[in-house]
């Protein structure tokens, strides 16, 4: 096994939100490792919110 290599529990977790502030369900971009290969997901506020704590999550700015 390469040691070089970070373990997926490691890579970092990317999210973009992409729905209005206050909305009643948050739509945002989900990655892991590479913020340019995500997947799309919806969730109330108080189960977003608590899905970026669990993952400790990174905002992608514009460039990524």
């Amino acid at each position: 096994m390469n040691t070089l290599e970070p373990r997926f529990e490691d890579l970092p977790r990317y999210i973009r939100v992409r729905s209005e502030p206050g909305a009643r369900f948050v739509e945002f971009d989900f990655a892991i490792g590479y913020p340019d290969l995500f997947v799309e997901l919806v969730l109330p506020q108080a189960a977003f919110t608590q899905f970026c704590q669990h993952n400790r999550v990174v905002v992608m700015d514009q460039a990524m």
